[in-house]
This record gives C-alpha cells, structure tokens and sequence, in this order.
C-alpha cells in the first residue's frame, strides 16, 4: 500500500468533502433548525448514501458514467430536482414544534449523494489518481474508500455542528428563517451552476 498516495487521497477528500455542496449545506440547515442531536437520522442518512457511492465508484460504476454522457445528464436532472425540492423543504422548517414531523428523514439524506454528481466526480477523481497502476487494485481501493468515507463523516459532522452553533446565536425566528433560505438557495446554486457551466 503506498501510504504517500492515500495521505495525498485524505487531503483531497478534505477539500472536496469539507466544501459547501448540497449536503453540507443542508446538514448546516438542520442544525440550525433542529440542532445537532435532532439532525442525526439525516446525518446518518446522508453517510450512508456517500459509503454507497464510494463503493459503486470503486467498482466501476463511476467508468460507466464517464463512458455514457446521456446517464450522467439524466443523473444530473434528477440530481438538481431533488435538491430543488430538498431545498424548498428546508427553506421552510422552522424551530417550532411541528419541526420533528417536518425534518427530513435518514432516507431524504440517504438519497442525496446518490444523485449528486458531485459525488461521484470526487469519488472517480480520487480512484483514478491514489490508486498506483502495478499494484494490487483492490486492497488499494478498499483503503482509499475508508479514507474517503472517513473524510466525509468528519467534514460532514463539522457541518451539522456547525449549524448547531449558528442555531444558538439565531434567537430571533426572522434571522434563522433568512440564514435557512439563503443555505437553501446556496444548496440549488451548488448543483445549478456547474450544471449550466458544463
């Protein structure tokens, strides 16, 4: 295992995973409405659909994308759809008591990254450059998903805390539904953007 490689695959993962995209900024979103303790199922939720794709990617999943532009579009569209309606969904949670109905659930999170385009671009990225060609592909796949997985439950945490902290600076409702609106918003743009770039 060439260690210098998946050091270099940790630090990749950090910057990719630690910056704002859909998922940390509606885990941002749900700590501030509900808090950390509350935003725990779709936390989960979210780290389940984010080990899904890192072990899709890692067995070639991600090569059939590349290979097959009309897939990666339609993953896109539904992608962007999702996040749209996620978005309105959390632009309207407030921190009343109607709120643990409201919340999005593990599945909402589950579904996220799945089709997310930018986690499946991260993950080929990452397996494509800190595996090492002439070495066994499997245990190097195997570690480079546990570095990315970890990665990603502690940069997704730091964005749940995170928002847990705006949530007890935001004692006014009107200041807490404008930071929610404006991380909804953020959260469209985020897939919206590069979509219209690409």
């Amino acid at each position: 295992m060439n260690w210098d490689l998946l050091g270099a695959a940790a630090l990749f993962g950090l910057v990719v995973a630690g910056t704002p995209g859909p998922a940390n900024l509606s885990l941002m979103t749900m700590g501030a409405t509900v808090g950390f303790r509350r935003s725990q199922r779709y936390l989960m939720g979210i780290w389940a659909g984010g080990l899904a794709v890192t072990a899709l990617v890692g067995l070639g999943v991600g090569a059939l994308l590349q290979a097959e532009p009309v897939v990666y579009r339609a993953l896109q569209l539904a992608g962007f759809f999702y996040i749209c309606w996620l978005a309105w969904q959390l632009a309207g949670m407030t921190g009343s008591g109607r709120t643990e109905a409201a919340q999005p659930s593990f599945w909402a999170g589950a579904v996220l990254h799945p089709i997310n385009p930018k986690a499946y671009v991260m993950n080929v990225t990452a397996f494509a450059s800190f595996t090492a060609p002439g070495m066994a592909y499997g245990l190097q796949a195997v570690m480079t998903g546990v570095t990315l997985a970890l990665v990603m439950i502690f940069c997704t945490t730091s964005w749940t805390l995170g928002g847990d902290v705006l949530r007890h600076w935001l004692t006014q409702a009107r200041y807490a539904a404008v930071l929610r609106r404006g991380l909804a918003v953020a959260m469209v743009a985020s897939v919206g953007v590069p979509m219209l770039l690409s």
